[in-house]
């Protein structure tokens, strides 16, 4: 009997914590929880304006997230929701951050330097959604994550990171032909040019 009444005042705070969320009062009135309200058609631009400015300490509260002008008492649907639309919406190709390499995983593009803000944002909203138990999909090589953990890497890794690239240099190193060179057999050479030496209008150099 107590438990059930206590689960009942419980549910009944969450209720009436919810109701004040949609009505804007819950700023003032309930430190407790993080809040993130956002609108759906500028799902992006709210959540990152409000994350970005959060002190660190308050990331570490329970987060709450409503839609502007939906119902939110679900007890955690609008926040599910949120991280997969954000985390959809990020890692999409076509956003310009990420791009689906040949092995099926989830890698970065070569030209993000406009994204750094973005990039920050994603790996915030990923920590909070760890943070909030809520599981996201994401298909990052596990090279990512021994990166993370600070574990070294080895050139398997870099067969899920570009297959392509780590076929070429095992057939590189495979190489044992000895009446051609290197350059002869792959119609490649490699050279490096100084970008110094081209500023002041010199050729590059091998």
């Amino acid at each position: 009997i107590h438990a059930a009444t206590g689960m009942q005042k419980r549910q009944s705070q969450m209720t009436s914590f919810f109701k004040s969320l949609l009505q804007g009062r819950f700023a003032a009135q309930d430190p407790r929880y993080l809040v993130v309200k956002v609108q759906r058609d500028r799902l992006l631009e709210d959540a990152m304006a409000q994350l970005a400015t959060v002190p660190s300490g308050e990331l570490f509260k329970p987060l709450v997230v409503a839609f502007e002008g939906e119902p939110a008492e679900d007890a955690g649907g609008p926040k599910r929701e949120f991280f997969q639309l954000v985390l959809s919406e990020l890692l999409d190709p076509d956003y310009g951050m990420f791009l689906t390499n040949e092995a099926g995983f989830t890698w970065f593009r070569q030209d993000t330097a406009p994204f750094s803000d973005q990039f920050r944002f994603a790996g915030l909203v990923l920590g909070l959604a760890l943070y909030n138990d809520v599981i996201v999909h994401v298909t990052f090589p596990p090279t990512v994550f021994k990166a993370l953990l600070g574990l070294p890497l080895d050139p398997s890794d870099l067969r899920e990171v570009d297959p392509a690239m780590a076929r070429g240099f095992a057939d590189l190193m495979a190489f044992t032909e000895e009446a051609v060179t290197v350059e002869e057999a792959y119609c490649r050479c490699f050279t490096a040019e100084d970008p110094e030496t081209a500023e002041r209008g010199g050729g590059g150099g091998p």
